[in-house]
């Protein structure tokens, strides 16, 4: 390079260079070295950069960058050699760089060195987004927002060559319905208002398929704080968007079985307690019937032993007192003769033979089996309501039907129960009795005017021991596959009911 003399220089430093220029006058340290360089003229351009890069000051430590030692041995280089000197050097205070030329001024040998700084930051970054960056797209745009530079992480993740997106505007990659919201306008307006701009979001590839994006939109200013365009850092998030949904799906489908495996345990313990209540009710009708059984067994060994009295003492007492007479008759006839004796004879006969139908009737009466429920109930209630000086009404509407014979026999003992229980405790003056068919169910009704009871006092084991007759009453329905109601009240009278399956008997096969 020739070398400048002072009118070139003067004249080249009141020129508007676009380059900082600044003219160094360099003090030797005696050892072919340099002790200390100062600025003694320097352009516009220069000025602005040392406001840009450091406070401006004198010294050469605070108009360069780096170490000021090795700048004082290049310069010293500079001034020995005759020749320039380039370097690239990046500012301290700001990520700016710049192209470096140290030359000599004046005579040779003389103690003037020339900088020359140009801003090279833009090329820096064209270099920068030049390479092979391919987990991001980085993108300069300018103050409008086209696309200034393209990188190669950009092709991949947008699909757009450099020649093909240069100069477009960036909301090409927004989706039709962000781009009539005016999203790209708000990014870049956000972005210059806060500094920053973050955010993710659907974005749109050259050949239309989306993907999910995290940007990174940032302001580009000048050293007068000028918007000059945006750096706009893109990452394709897509596979990790991905393993997200997968893993929502994932919580939402666990959500579900617990839910679901909850709404089980709860329809569980709740059929538990339901059938825990089952058990514990047929657990305590159990512990009921198996005292209901116990009372049932004692008292029908009572009452065996009772009947067994009652006929042995009717046995004895009428029967065999009967007999007796009947023995003196025919003792006195043997002795005497005569037709009185005789007479005697046939009379006692003839009671005794009353007495033993009477006696074979109330075990098991003829009439039951030979002409059926209907008849014999009827005859039952008038046997009961001499007596017991009863006014009656039978009503049936049976026609003659018969029914299986255990059937009968049941009707027919709930009957003689009911009735004899009337005798002895009712008091009753008009006492009803009738059975009805509704189609295979059959009816028996007994009821009487007397001075009734309470049902539900006759709940406790103890009272079913006492009052046994309506617990036989109930045994004898159930055991037939009935059942039995009894509705009475305290002086107004007993209301027995008793409903039956009822199936008509099949008629005998012809003899």
């Amino acid at each position: 390079m020739a070398q400048l003399d002072g009118t070139a220089v003067d004249r080249l430093v009141r020129e508007h260079m676009a380059e900082g220029f600044c003219l160094l006058r360099v003090t030797p340290d005696g050892h072919g070295g340099l002790l200390d360089a100062q600025v003694v003229a320097s352009n516009r351009a220069f000025g602005q950069l040392a406001r840009q890069v450091e406070p401006a000051a004198r010294r050469l430590g605070h108009v360069t960058v780096g170490d000021a030692a090795s700048w004082l041995a290049t310069l010293a280089m500079v001034v020995r050699t005759g020749r320039p000197w380039r370097t690239e050097q990046r500012s301290r205070r700001e990520y700016r760089w710049f192209d470096v030329l140290a030359f000599p001024c004046g005579a040779p040998g003389g103690d003037q060195v020339g900088l020359l700084f140009d801003d090279v930051t833009q090329r820096k970054l064209d270099e920068l987004m030049s390479l092979s960056v391919r987990e991001y797209a980085i993108v300069l745009l300018d103050e409008a927002g086209c696309v200034r530079t393209w990188n190669t992480g950009a092709e991949r993740i947008n699909g757009y060559s450099a020649a093909g997106i240069l100069g477009h505007h960036f909301e090409v990659f927004y989706g039709a319905g962000d781009r009539a919201a005016g999203v790209p306008a708000q990014v870049l307006a956000t972005a210059a208002r806060q500094g920053e701009f973050i955010g993710e979001g659907w974005r749109v590839r050259h050949d239309g398929s989306r993907f999910w994006a995290s940007v990174v939109v940032t302001p580009l200013r000048d050293a007068d704080g000028r918007l000059q365009g945006f750096c706009k850092v893109t990452r394709d998030l897509s596979e990790r968007r991905r393993a997200e949904e997968a893993l929502r799906a994932e919580v939402r489908e666990r959500t579900r079985a617990e839910e679901q495996l909850q709404h089980l345990n709860r329809t569980l313990e709740a059929e538990v307690l339901a059938r825990t209540g089952d058990l514990r009710r047929a657990n305590a009708e159990l512990a009921g019937a198996r005292d209901r059984l116990q009372a049932l067994s004692a008292r029908l060994v009572r009452a065996q032993e009772d009947e067994r009295g009652r006929i042995a003492r009717e046995l004895h007492d009428d029967l065999g007192q009967l007999l007796t007479g009947l023995r003196l008759q025919v003792d006195g006839l043997a002795q005497h003769g005569g037709t009185r004796p005789v007479a005697d004879c046939v009379q006692l006969v003839d009671r005794a033979i009353e007495h033993t139908r009477r006696l074979a009737l109330n075990l098991r009466p003829a009439v039951l089996d030979d002409l059926g429920l209907e008849p014999a109930l009827e005859w039952m209630l008038d046997q009961q309501a001499r007596p017991a000086g009863w006014e009656t009404t039978f009503a049936s509407d049976l026609r003659g039907q018969r029914f299986a014979p255990d059937l009968e026999t049941t009707c027919f003992r709930i009957a003689q129960e009911a009735l004899t229980n009337a005798a002895r405790h009712a008091g009753a003056k008009h006492v009803s009795l009738s059975l009805r068919l509704r189609g295979e169910r059959l009816r028996l009704e007994i009821s009487d005017d007397g001075a009734g009871f309470d049902p539900p006092g006759q709940a406790s084991v103890q009272e079913r021991g006492r009052h046994f007759g309506l617990v036989s009453l109930r045994e004898r329905a159930r055991l037939a596959g009935g059942s039995l109601s009894i509705d009475s009240v305290r002086g107004s009278g007993t209301r027995i009911v008793a409903d039956f399956p009822a199936p008509p008997r099949e008629p005998a096969p012809p003899t």
